[in-house]
């Protein structure tokens, strides 16, 4: 199905796809890399819950009251649906281990996946009807593919203006919401207005590693349901959100649009497909140089005291993010997710860089931080003029003089180097280990089947509700 948008507003094409898009018109592969998402968003949902936010927010949820009307994971409880996916979304994005989509810089599954099940618990718990699971995919599906197109059509604008996807995430929270909610296209139109009224959140965070990097994802959560609930109260807004002189692309890309990656093959190219699974709780543009450290180490054993120097070429962007001296030593979690000295640092030593490694005793480790002080990042201007994300190449020099390098470009977990789902459950599993309390193997296993099978369930809820 693939929406003609030339005669209508974005805001027109927009809600007629959210509202008319059949599961029969997704691929198998985007139902596939859907169910993949799910599953990948809720392992990190439950590993993170063991870090800073999680429970802070659920104790606040708690201490706020009200009436119980969604889950939140790993704590259990519940709490109404704005609160429930303020903590959820957070949790999901606390170890910057969520999926992202390079291209556009976007992390969109910790805002959508969690908020989308916060939504479907709202509609049973208040409206008496159950999502089911073929719904539920479609209803994940336009979320990912609306945040990407939202973010990708801004251009430069967005980028250099400093925002971040979850500036947005509140538009395709809302949209999907009013679909499963059933409202009319006035509704969905009042729903996504609403949204566009509560966008914040700006990059500041990513730059300074603080924690408002995962809280800026519950407050989009938060904003998307807040959308659905006040447009179902009868709350209307403004419509030219999109293309309008006070719209979003004037508002926040400097006027800069492209309306063709907006709204071109909407229903018929998913950018859901486009998705990278992170295997490394970092950000993603640290994982060509964790994934070529790890192969060279690995391949010609190389032990910490053998290496003399270890050289990492990358490109200005993610020098800007990822260098610099006060990476080389980071204090906290955020700044060692975001540092490239550490990260192939412990690559080295610890031959791993998961969850373990960005404890508060792992960051004051003295052989990784001795490494870090060999290792020296460097920019290829050549790299700034590859499209897409360019590779990080790694040099390590041994101290009898001998070099190794690696610089593979499409590294695991990139669209054309995927995680497969038995891969992606593998890295559950390797998440419950985090889990801020512990989880029955065998809830989590049925979870699993449940996700699996998504599109065979008459209602999605009960996968949640078995993780908390």
């Amino acid at each position: 199905m693939a929406i003609k948008t030339k005669e209508l507003t974005a805001m027109q094409a927009i809600t007629n796809y959210v509202g008319n898009l059949k599961y029969e018109a997704l691929p198998e592969q985007t139902v596939e890399i859907t169910k993949r998402s799910i599953l990948d968003t809720l392992a990190c949902a439950i590993a993170g819950s063991s870090f800073f936010g999680g429970e802070q927010l659920v104790n606040l949820a708690r201490r706020w009251g009200g009436s119980e009307q969604a889950t939140m994971l790993v704590f259990g409880g519940r709490a109404p649906a704005p609160w429930a996916a303020l903590a959820n979304c957070t949790m999901a994005r606390a170890l910057d281990m969520d999926d992202t989509i390079e291209t556009a810089f976007v992390h969109p599954n910790a805002a959508i996946i969690p908020t989308s099940f916060v939504i479907a618990e709202y509609c049973k718990a208040v409206k008496n009807r159950a999502v089911n699971g073929k719904e539920f995919l479609v209803a994940c599906t336009i979320g990912t593919d609306m945040i990407c197109r939202i973010r990708q059509a801004g251009k430069d604008g967005l980028m250099k203006g400093g925002w971040v996807s979850e500036t947005f995430a509140p538009i395709p929270e809302a949209a999907i919401g009013a679909r499963m909610l059933g409202f009319d296209e006035e509704k969905m139109m009042n729903a996504i207005g609403i949204a566009y009224s509560q966008c914040a959140g700006s990059i500041t965070a990513v730059v300074e590693g603080a924690l408002t990097v995962r809280l800026q994802q519950g407050l989009s959560g938060k904003a998307g349901v807040m959308a659905v609930v006040l447009a179902d109260e009868g709350f209307s807004s403004g419509r030219d959100i999109f293309e309008g002189k006070y719209g979003l692309y004037n508002v926040y890309a400097r006027g800069e649009y492209d309306r063709e990656i907006l709204l071109g093959e909407l229903g018929k190219r998913f950018r859901s497909n486009e998705v990278s699974v992170k295997p490394y709780p970092t950000c993603k543009f640290t994982h060509g140089a964790i994934y070529n450290t790890l192969q060279l180490v690995e391949k010609h054993n190389i032990k910490p005291s053998d290496v003399a120097k270890v050289t990492v070429t990358t490109c200005t962007y993610f020098n800007n993010l990822l260098g610099g001296e006060d990476k080389v030593a980071p204090q906290r979690m955020p700044q060692a997710q975001f540092s490239l000295y550490y990260t192939v640092a412990s690559a080295i030593v610890r031959r791993e860089m998961f969850i373990g490694e960005l404890t508060d005793n792992a960051l004051r480790e003295k052989s990784v931080l001795d490494m870090a002080k060999k290792v020296r990042v460097v920019v290829d201007p050549g790299k700034d003029k590859m499209a897409g994300t360019p590779p990080t190449d790694v040099e390590i020099v041994t101290r009898d003089g001998k070099s190794y390098k690696s610089g593979l470009e499409f590294v695991p977990g990139h669209p054309n180097n995927p995680m497969s789902l038995d891969d992606v459950i593998k890295k559950f599993k390797k998440c419950l280990k985090f889990s801020a309390r512990p989880l029955s193997e065998k809830k989590v296993d049925q979870a699993i089947s449940m996700i699996l099978d998504m599109d065979k369930l008459d209602d999605v809820t009960p996968i949640v509700q078995l993780l908390a």
